[in-house]
């Protein structure tokens, strides 16, 4: 089993290096990143995908861009959070939200965010309609629990139809 290493910041897409070799099965020095896909977080059960000139991506063992790698053995690395990382990485999740079009809603989710102790650091609207639009929210947590906290908020919102945790 590798060890992911993860030091207080924000571990989405974030490039690091392996700086001890910690069961044999990695180089020191390889690449490890986290897959935008999935934007796995502390808490969640991942897994690692070795590429040549890639590096180490983590995914979610639920991410759907592991289907193509099912027939390759060799790349795949079983994984686990360091407990240091369980208790003092900051992470981000992306959610994908259906909204009612009404004023005061984008306000009142980043509200119900903010108030789970979410930050809320990237947002895309897509899909508007006269009654409802889709968005995406990149959201820094502190782990999965976290995350589903902040989803369960947001399901309780009467204005918000649907939100989910983007996986890949």
């Amino acid at each position: 089993v590798i060890i992911v290493l993860a030091v207080r910041q924000v571990i989405k897409g974030v490039k690091q290096k392996f700086t001890e070799d910690l069961d044999g099965g990695l180089t020191p020095g390889v690449t490890m990143h986290f897959g935008q896909c999935c934007t796995p977080v502390p808490g969640d059960r991942i897994v690692g995908i070795l590429e040549p000139d890639a590096g180490l991506t983590v995914h979610t063992i639920d991410c759907q861009t592991l289907a193509s790698f099912a027939d390759d053995d060799s790349v795949w690395h079983d994984l686990q959070w360091t407990p240091q990382a369980e208790t003092e990485a900051v992470a981000a999740v992306r959610l994908q939200a259906t909204m009612r079009n009404a004023p005061g809603v984008l306000g009142e989710v980043a509200t119900l965010i903010g108030q789970a102790g979410g930050n809320i650091i990237n947002l895309s609207l897509a899909h508007r309609q006269q009654d409802f639009f889709d968005v995406m929210v990149d959201v820094e947590v502190e782990d999965a629990k976290h995350a589903t906290t902040i989803v369960a908020a947001l399901r309780a919102n009467p204005s918000v139809d649907a939100v989910d945790r983007v996986r890949g």
